[in-house]
């Protein structure tokens, strides 16, 4: 009985191919190939036919299902595409360009920085799926992929390189490999620190001589490319002020264009906006006068209305004043019995 994929625990899983199949039938599996070539689409590996009759046979009883797997198996072993994680990776891949847009700068990059920006979506893309996924971006216009340049599109369909964007990434290859060497020269002085202080503490000076030479000559090297990187530097941003200033002039140009086009409207000509704000004046003076003509004088004396506002008005005035003035009664002027013999035991008390 075959083994070649029998599990430690709990032996071979029959049937494996079947499923295999029916999955590719149904366009969930995709062969590697198939998927780089064509894409995702629908592919059967077996005819019908043959699926029917191994099928047949085997629940007859023919033929064994381990022998009836173990020859099924060679017409699906190989590499597939799971088309559901691609699109989980496209997903991932949507958002994390919408929430991290590219700069002028970002959208042309290498192939190895375009994997570390594949890193960054946190899926675990591995380096063979690096390949299949960047095909999938390709098909679907978001890249455009040219030997080692990796084009991203800004918004729409991504556009084929130009020579700017070729020249663009030769320097920001640069600068990476420049990045890279400081950081190795960087640790190569670290070490040849080291070693001097263990000469200093285990061998003669010679050899301590030695390794200072070497360090003096890492610095000056770092020197020189830091230097350069700096220069490098200032061309990323002098290209990247360039192409903004061209991505300015076209929207200029589009603007200029976009405006013509609606000033070549015949209704736009000066003659007609004229002609079109002379009738707009007759029509408003026409419906004055149609409103002066509807709403006829009733013969009514203005005058006489305000003379007689101004009449109710003093009247209610006059009301109210009226109304707030009260005449209050005097207070009594003789002390209240009470009082009186309250009074009299202090007036008893003053005469003893």
């Amino acid at each position: 009985m075959p083994t070649r994929w029998a599990l430690p625990d709990a032996g071979r899983p029959l049937c494996i191919a079947v499923a295999v199949n029916e999955l590719a039938k149904e366009g969930s599996f995709v062969r590697r190939a198939t998927f780089l070539e064509h894409g995702a689409r629908k592919s059967s590996l077996l005819s019908w036919a043959w699926s029917s009759a191994a099928g047949m046979l085997s629940a007859a009883g023919l033929i064994e299902a381990d022998d009836f797997d173990e020859a099924y198996w060679s017409r699906v072993e190989g590499d597939w595409v799971l088309v559901a994680n691609v699109k989980k990776a496209t997903a991932a891949y949507d958002a994390y360009m919408t929430s991290h847009p590219p700069g002028t700068l970002e959208r042309i990059q290498s192939r190895s920085m375009f994997a570390q920006t594949l890193e960054k979506l946190g899926i675990g893309l591995t380096a063979d799926d690096h390949e299949v996924f960047m095909n999938h971006l390709v098909r679907q216009k978001k890249i455009f992929v040219e030997g080692d340049l990796v084009k991203l599109a800004a918004s729409g369909p991504v556009s084929p390189p130009t020579e700017a964007d070729r020249g663009l990434l030769s320097v920001r290859v640069l600068y990476a490999q420049l990045e890279a060497q400081i950081d190795a020269l960087d640790k190569r002085i670290d070490a040849a620190q080291e070693r001097i202080k263990a000469a200093l503490a285990n061998k003669p000076k010679s050899a301590a001589l030695s390794y200072l030479r070497t360090r003096k000559q890492l610095e000056e090297m770092r020197s020189q490319r830091i230097a350069t990187l700096e220069t490098t530097s200032s061309v990323l941003l002098r290209i990247e002020q360039a192409v903004g200033d061209a991505e300015i002039m076209a929207t200029y140009e589009t603007s200029v264009r976009t405006l013509r086009s609606l000033l070549a409207d015949p209704a736009l000509r000066p003659e007609k906006v004229d002609q079109t704000m002379d009738a707009l004046s007759e029509a408003m003076a026409d419906q004055a006068d149609v409103h002066d003509a509807i709403n006829v004088d009733a013969g009514i004396d203005e005058d006489e209305i305000a003379r007689e506002l101004e009449a109710l008005a003093l009247e209610e005035k006059e009301a109210q004043d009226t109304k707030t003035d009260v005449t209050l009664p005097e207070a009594p002027k003789t002390q209240l019995p009470a009082a009186q013999e309250q009074a009299r035991p202090e007036r008893v008390a003053e005469l003893a």
